[in-house]
């Protein structure tokens, strides 16, 4: 669903802020 909407670009930056939050 949101993988039309968002690119894989923005799911890695996600990731990537999700792992430094944590």
């Amino acid at each position: 669903m949101y993988r039309s909407l968002f690119p894989r670009d923005v799911f890695a930056e996600m990731d990537r802020l999700q792992r430094e939050m944590q």
